[in-house]
């Protein structure tokens, strides 16, 4: 009969007999832990997998037998080896933790399956065995599962029941089809094979559950795989890249995605329970690494973990997988190439915003996960500068309510809710109201923290307001040695702070930084990296605390934050000068910046000149009002002297950009459509894909840039001195096929002397016009239609008066019966004329066309080119 997972053990024998590299690195390993040669972990040696496994691999019926005895030793109560206590049949699982109990039980019934193969076990055994793993499931794990609600539909997808799952399955595929057919490991078996999908199905599309990586890395991953390799070796078809429903989650997918949540450390996000984690489980990454073709995964093991502190959920099982499921045709790509960190730049609006700076190797990541409180952290690839770590509560980066016990679970408490974010080239910003996080009795009115992220400087703003009579105080820990302007004693600048009073206390423990890097902080684990706090101390009631971190090079010299007024910061390093616009619920509508006054929820304006705005429909010029922004959806846009960025111009949307010479205006479809005039070249970038891109009416090229597309939009040339002349040569001749591209000229150019010509081309007519069966019925529709758009371009009040007068023959032409024939015309074309006109370029003031939309509104083809004639209205005081 087969083994799980391999039919043939000489067929492994053999693989470890010519194994080189980083295979031979684990057989070597598993040779030692079989003898012993193991980590004490919890006051025990976990050898016993690897112990039967090279027993089973030797095949001798002594070898046989000797495993036979230390399995059954560890199956029936582990005193012998060690620890009575971690044994998985113990009172201890049984009663209190039993998806430990599970896991570790889905694992030895691998190696009790091997052992069987091998003919270890009499019938009776067999049914004993049966018997007390059945019982056990039966009595303590599914009643558990019911017990917290997770039948039958899941509603927390927690590391525990992956682990009771796992050991249904194992149990209920070997003691109800394989070895015995007892009705209870079929029923279990039927209920696993409902329960992995949804666990996977149900993890949240972010990829983090909120527990921990700890978790992650150590149960999750490696009890999914354990399920899914189960289920691809009896069944013979692909469950590692099947998806499952609510979320469309595959474990490949969860296993690709982990591989994100690696800071530039090389470790992953501290979040949760025991800070930052290392050292991923083997088995695991050995399996995605065969199943997805993937180096990667065995790269990070590699990197991660030069001291093989492995870890399977709660049974040294790692190792025997590990070499069994290892892809020995990628070891020499595992073993000689380093696996590469790319840190996401990323936003998940219900739990976090990360950004990474490429040049500097540095990280922020701000979280406001359900049930945690708001947390922050900051690393580069030498050391962490904000770290986080330990439980997410009291040791949080965030701020603290003042005299206040944080006693209790916050497993029911909601996420922040993200206001703003966007991550433009050189700058990012997330704003989040972070009041949700916290408990009813910290009695919290107000909590919202804006992240911004700019060329080298971290900038974090709170603003907080809670009913408690005790002051509140604002904390992260640092690593010791920064220096923070109003405190002494610091030798490297790090953080400077300006505001409430600073001063930083001592830490209440250490975090692990050896030589080669951040190891794992679990269960009090303490290294060299020592931190303290930082702690800010505000007013009762209402504070605000702000904050600006540099690090490495950009660590030296000055570095000052000052409050210009409540929603406007200043920030000054090495001479250079940022100023920082928060968002302001008191202060909603336009707000000034510099000389601009804008209706952004955030808005960084740098001292060179770069100006970057996150939730903008409108930028105007303070002084003059000049109007250069206007979108019809909040955007986030970033412009300097050479280049445009826009993030959030979505299908259907459109923005205008007039300054310094340059006019830009942009529509999105499926393509992007663009009309420019700029006296040097601009680099326009998009996020998000667009199939194509015109420019002045001819086709252009965009280039991919990661999530970002550009085009390069080249200087403006003037029109050829004769080209009104030849327009109007080509509309006396009748000549279509001339007048078109002459009038796409003339908008590139922005040719305004064309434009009286542009308006007697809407009066633009053949003898035979009104003949349906004339063909140059269409000719001059499109002549008077790209005259509309030239007007528009050029933004001729007359122009819009024209095409008003155009729309008010078409209520009558259009509904003529005798004219049905002009309705496919005049049903778009001057529609088309009159949105671009009042709309889309919106050249015209609008105001003062006002009283002309009122009777046109009962015209249908044009009542949703005048609804959004109105909203624009509201949106612009006076044009």
């Amino acid at each position: 009969m087969k083994r799980l997972f391999e039919d043939d053990f000489q067929r492994l024998a053999r693989k470890l007999a010519a194994a080189d590299g980083y295979l031979r690195e684990w057989r070597d390993l598993l040779r030692a832990h079989a003898d012993g040669d193991v980590p004490m972990e919890n006051g025990r040696r976990w050898h016993v997998p690897s112990a039967v496994t090279l027993a089973l691999l030797d095949g001798s019926p002594s070898a046989v037998a000797r495993a036979r005895e230390l399995f059954l030793l560890e199956w029936q109560d582990g005193a012998a080896l060690g620890n009575p206590v971690h044994y998985w049949n113990s009172p201890t699982f049984k009663t209190n933790d039993r998806w430990i109990g599970a896991a570790m039980l889905a694992q030895l019934l691998i190696l009790w399956d091997w052992l069987a193969v091998a003919g270890a076990w009499r019938d009776a055994e067999i049914d004993a065995h049966a018997e007390t793993a059945l019982s056990v499931l039966e009595v303590y794990v599914e009643t558990h599962l019911k017990g917290r609600g997770h039948l039958p539909i899941l509603h927390d997808p927690i590391n525990q029941g992956a682990a009771m799952s796992a050991g249904l399955l194992y149990a209920g595929w070997l003691f109800g089809h394989k070895w015995r057919r007892d009705a209870r490991a079929v029923r279990m078996y039927a209920r696993a094979l409902n329960l992995l999908p949804d666990h996977l199905g149900q993890f949240p599309p972010c990829g983090y559950d909120g527990d921990g990586f700890t978790y992650l890395r150590h149960i999750h991953l490696q009890c999914f795989t354990l399920g899914v390799a189960l289920l691809e070796d009896v069944t013979g078809s692909d469950w590692y890249h099947r998806c499952f429903a609510p979320n469309n989650i595959s474990l490949a997918w969860l296993n690709r995605r982990q591989l994100d949540f690696i800071g530039p450390s090389g470790c992953s996000w501290p979040l949760g329970r025991y800070g930052y984690m290392k050292a991923w489980n083997v088995f695991a990454l050995s399996y995605a690494a065969r199943r997805d073709r993937d180096a990667r995964f065995l790269q990070v093991a590699r990197r991660d973990n030069a001291g093989y502190d492995y870890k399977s959920p709660w049974l040294r099982m790692e190792l025997p997988l590990a070499l069994l499921w290892y892809p020995e045709d990628l070891n020499r790509e595992i073993t000689t190439v380093s696996a590469p960190v790319a840190p996401v730049s990323e936003c998940w609006p219900d739990a976090w915003a990360a950004f990474y700076d490429r040049q500097r190797q540095t990280q922020a990541v701000t979280l406001w996960l359900r049930g945690k409180a708001p947390h922050l952290v900051l690393e580069t690839a030498a050391s962490p500068i904000l770290p986080g770590g330990g439980d997410a509560w009291r040791d949080a980066n965030a701020v603290q309510p003042g005299d206040f016990d944080w006693d209790f679970q916050g497993w029911m408490l909601p996420a922040g809710r993200l206001l703003v974010h966007g991550d433009l080239p050189g700058c990012g910003v997330a704003a989040v109201d972070t009041a949700p996080q916290y408990p009813p009795k910290a009695e919290v009115t107000e909590a919202r923290r804006t992240v911004v992220w700019h060329d080298g400087l971290l900038i974090v703003s709170d603003r907080f307001a809670s009913r408690r009579a005790a002051a509140p105080y604002w904390q992260t820990r640092v690593l010791k040695g920064s220096r923070v302007d109003g405190a002494d004693g610091r030798a490297a600048t790090l953080a400077t702070v300006s505001g409430p009073a600073a001063r930083l206390v001592a830490a209440d423990g250490e975090m692990s930084l050896s030589a080669s890097g951040l190891q794992r902080l679990e269960h009090g684990t303490h290294g060299n990296l020592v931190t303290d706090f930082l702690r800010l101390t505000g007013a009762a009631g209402r504070a605000a605390f702000d904050v600006a971190v540099t690090w490495g090079a950009d660590a030296d010299g000055e570095l000052q934050i000052t409050r210009a007024r409540d929603d406007l910061l200043t920030v000054t390093r090495r001479g250079q000068t940022r100023v920082v616009l928060l968002p302001s619920p008191s202060a909603a509508g336009l707000r000034r910046i510099g000389d601009y006054v804008t209706d952004a929820a955030v808005a960084v304006l740098a001292g060179a000149g770069g100006l970057s705005l996150f939730g903008a429909r409108m930028l105007r010029d303070a002084d003059s009002g000049h109007e250069r922004l206007w979108s019809d959806v909040p955007l986030n846009i970033s412009v300097s002297a050479d280049e445009l960025a826009v993030e959030g111009l979505g299908y259907g949307n459109f923005l205008s950009w007039r300054a310094d010479g340059v006019t830009l205006s942009a529509r999105r479809g499926n393509g992007l459509e663009l009309y420019a005039r700029t006296p040097r070249p601009l680099t326009l970038r998009l996020r998000g894909n667009a199939l194509n891109a015109v420019l002045n009416d001819a086709p252009a090229a965009l280039a991919a840039d990661g999530d970002w597309q550009s085009l390069t939009v080249p200087a403006w040339q003037p029109p050829a001195d004769d080209v009104i002349a030849a327009l109007r040569a080509a509309a006396a001749d009748g000549d279509a096929d001339v007048i078109v591209p002459l009038l796409n000229r003339i908008r590139a150019a922005m040719l305004r002397e064309a434009a009286p010509l542009a308006q007697e081309l809407l009066r633009w007519d053949r003898s035979r016009i009104h003949q349906p069966d004339n063909p140059l019925a269409t000719e001059a529709a499109q002549v008077r239609l790209e005259a509309a758009r030239t007007l528009a371009v050029l933004g001729d009040r007359a122009a819009a008066d024209e095409l008003l007068a155009l729309v008010e023959r078409e209520q009558q032409t259009v509904y003529d019966p005798r004219a049905k024939w002009a309705a496919q015309f005049w049903g778009s074309s001057p529609r088309v004329a009159a949105a671009e006109a009042l709309i889309f370029l919106h050249a015209t003031p609008l105001a003062a066309l006002a009283a002309r939309l009122a009777p046109l509104e009962a015209v249908p083809h044009v009542q949703d080119i005048f609804a959004r004639a109105r909203r624009i209205l509201a949106d612009r005081a006076d044009g």
